[in-house]
């Protein structure tokens, strides 16, 4: 298991200018307000949304969908709190970058400030989206790993559960990938694996 700030992004910016949630062809600056032609920009896209349990946050996550192999991009997520002031639809509130490309966002179903992502590369992530200013919002992030995903994750689904040693009621994640897996995480643990389904290519 992987764990600090400089494994989950390049860098973060709250309540500045950004360029993924300003535009439909985000760069991959890691200096906010700064403009990108970098080749392939044009291919970034939006591709998951999601709203947090009170309904007032959104968050946006972008990356490209054309991978042909092993993810190498940068992607970033972007959250507007809809009810704040000063909220502007070209200004997020905050921008989280990514390693490589985000495939999936969800948010917690009662905890509206925990966020889970899903990568290109069958990484998951969480972040809490509360943190002050100049925080890392980052959490965790679980191994690559042969046990793991290994290709993109497609979804991700909380569960609620009652655990057997407290008896108190408790979330998990479940994570959906095209390499035929289905693996569910304890998030208060740092993701670890709780469970793994037998992928149809592992029985031969």
């Amino acid at each position: 298991m992987k764990s600090g700030a400089n494994d989950s992004s390049m860098s973060t910016n709250r309540d500045d200018d950004d360029d993924w949630g300003g535009s439909s062809t985000p760069s991959q600056s890691t200096k906010s307000g700064e403009k990108g032609n970098k080749k392939g920009d044009d291919h970034y896209q939006a591709v998951s949304i999601a709203w947090s349990s009170n309904g007032s946050t959104l968050a946006v996550a972008y990356g490209k969908t054309n991978h042909e192999a092993w993810c190498e991009h940068h992607s970033s997520i972007s959250t507007w709190g809809i009810f704040r002031r000063e909220f502007d639809p070209k200004k997020p509130n905050l921008t989280i970058e990514v390693q490589n490309c985000l495939t999936t966002i969800e948010f917690h179903p009662s905890d509206p400030s925990i966020l889970a992502g899903g990568t290109m590369n069958g990484e998951i992530y969480l972040w809490n989206i509360s943190v002050e200013k100049g925080e890392d919002p980052y959490i965790c992030h679980s191994a690559i790993d042969e046990y793991y995903h290994r290709e993109a994750v497609t979804k991700l689904v909380w569960i609620k559960y009652e655990s057997l040693t407290s008896m108190a009621y408790q979330y998990c994640l479940l994570s959906v990938s095209t390499d035929a897996k289905i693996l569910v995480w304890r998030v208060n643990d740092k993701l670890c694996l709780l469970y793994t389904s037998p992928s149809p290519r592992d029985r031969g």
